[in-house]
């Protein structure tokens, strides 16, 4: 018999996660993803083979299907009486600090640690295909309690339109499930924000946000611009007291043609209260437009982010 063709393995997989090793055995083992992985006469993952060191997993070695499966079992139980997930580090202490910043409990920080992690490890997010595609909502709970090892409820109560993840924009679930698979249905804010919580240490939390809110430049006019306007006095009065007093539900709307300088004069109102101005970006990173499902999260995220700030 001829050696097996091998797939190119882009990654040493030394350098794999231990979270991620743990996620992959929960997604073999009790979820019974093996049926999609161990196949008649191949792996349809190199990586992953190689990675818990299975029979066949180097081409000159047999391939041996059961011998790979009770491989697996042994290794799931060796590791199944961890119940603490621990996310590699500088994504650990981010979580934290996000936690703090927003009101995250436990539950939503591991529930959204493990979304970072999904949306950045290509191997996490390859594997949990396995799941299948057109998951029902109970299948996704159920393979994110396997997962995670957190109850069903805590998790829907935690995904629910009123809990902190979803009203601050950092994440919901699609509630179409056709032709999605695990990854199709865990939305986040946006790929640059958390690749900048496993990547990076904001000095500021509100530096995680800066490819979908940025801060207003200052503005070309001034008061004396505006003589048609008659209440700016009274506008700029309102605004202040709301500032001091921290008024929560303070909107103003501003409505004109194009080109009657309505973004000129929210850059000058916010001039003179001497507060910081931010604006909700139209275009990602790579120049395409931002869809208003996204512009309307990442209101909510800077909001939540910013609620303690002047």
């Amino acid at each position: 018999m001829p050696p097996r063709r091998k797939h190119y393995i882009h990654k040493d997989v030394s350098e794999i996660s231990p979270v991620v090793e743990t996620f992959l055995l929960r997604l073999l083992v009790p979820l019974e993803c093996h049926r999609q992985f161990i196949g008649k006469e191949d792996y349809s993952n190199d990586e992953v083979a190689l990675l818990f060191d299975l029979p066949g997993a180097d081409e000159f070695e047999p391939f041996d299907a059961r011998q790979a499966q009770r491989k697996l079992v042994a290794a799931y139980q060796k590791e199944s009486h961890q119940t603490t997930i621990c996310f590699p580090e500088t994504l650990e202490r981010n979580l934290h600090k996000l936690a703090a910043l927003i009101g995250l409990n436990d539950v939503e920080v591991q529930l959204f640690g493990f979304a970072v992690l999904l949306d950045n490890s290509d191997l996490l997010n390859e594997s949990c295909g396995w799941l299948g595609r057109q998951l029902s909502p109970l299948k996704m709970f159920n393979a994110l309690s396997v997962l995670l090892g957190i109850p069903q409820g805590e998790l829907r109560k935690a995904l629910a339109m009123n809990a902190t993840l979803v009203k601050t924009g950092l994440m919901y679930i699609e509630k179409d499930y056709k032709n999605n698979d695990l990854s199709d249905k865990i939305t986040i804010l946006s790929h640059s924000f958390s690749e900048r919580l496993f990547d990076e240490e904001a000095s500021a939390p509100i530096d995680w946000l800066k490819d979908v809110i940025v801060q207003g430049s200052p503005p070309h006019l001034t008061l004396a611009n505006y003589p048609h306007l008659k209440n700016l006095d009274l506008l700029l009065t309102y605004l202040q007291q709301a500032v001091e007093n921290k008024t929560v539900g303070v909107n103003v709307f501003i409505y004109g043609i194009p080109g009657t300088g309505k973004s000129q004069l929210v850059k000058l109102l916010a001039h003179q209260l001497g507060c910081p101005l931010y604006e909700v970006a139209s275009e990602d990173d790579d120049g395409d437009s931002v869809e208003g499902k996204e512009r309307l999260s990442a209101v909510r995220a800077a909001q939540a982010f910013l609620k303690n700030t002047q």
